[in-house]
């Protein structure tokens, strides 16, 4: 009589397998999730630093600055730059760039529509493609630019657990003035989020 060996999988060496597969599919998706997140956070950061050249290009050629006492409908305020924001979800004819889920046309909300002056003043010398701002898994987008008058200071959100992020790719906002510091939303909010940007003196 001879024993014969089943030439199948056992149920040990399948459970195996499917572990191993198993590991090897979450170092996959992690990698590629970090991937994503450094790749958002490039473009984003490259966006800010087209339109904090945009400004200056815009100083130089027109030899004034775009907003006022040079532009009269500009006042200091918060505007987006781009297009493309979410819908407000308590005004749905209104696209907001900042805090997005509060009520739009304030400081802390801007509007696509209270900062098409702007735009158009900045489009008089060139343009800066607009990213993807409509990212509603974020409760704050941008770019936004925030006009005061000594500076303005052009903001970005950036994915990260501390500023730290902000000084890889060059956009650290730390200065004395406290609406130019850097924002934690991972201490704020308890979400990797980060405020970065580029301060420009007038």
């Amino acid at each position: 009589m001879h024993n014969t060996r089943s030439t199948g999988f056992t149920v040990v060496e399948l459970i195996v397998t499917i572990v191993v597969i198993g590991i090897l599919a979450a170092i996959v998706i992690v990698s590629y999730n970090g991937i994503q997140t450094r790749a958002t956070n490039t473009s984003r950061a490259t966006e800010a630093h087209k339109y904090a050249d945009l400004i200056s290009l815009y100083r130089s050629t027109m030899r004034k600055f775009p907003a006022s006492p040079d532009v009269p409908g500009i006042p200091p305020g918060t505007y987006c730059l781009g297009t493309g924001f979410p819908q407000s979800p308590i005004n749905s004819s209104m696209r907001t760039c900042r805090n997005w889920t509060q009520t739009p046309g304030t400081s802390e909300t801007p509007t696509e529509a209270s900062s098409a002056l702007l735009m158009q003043e900045l489009a008089k010398v060139g343009d800066v493609t607009s990213g993807n701002h409509n990212n509603t898994s974020d409760p704050v987008i941008g770019p936004y630019i925030q006009i005061h008058n000594d500076r303005v200071v052009i903001t970005t959100i950036l994915s990260g657990k501390t500023q730290a992020v902000c000084d890889e790719f060059k956009v650290k906002l730390d200065t004395t003035n406290p609406d130019d510091a850097g924002w934690d939303g991972y201490a704020a909010i308890g979400r990797p989020l980060q405020s970065c940007g580029i301060i420009i003196d007038r």
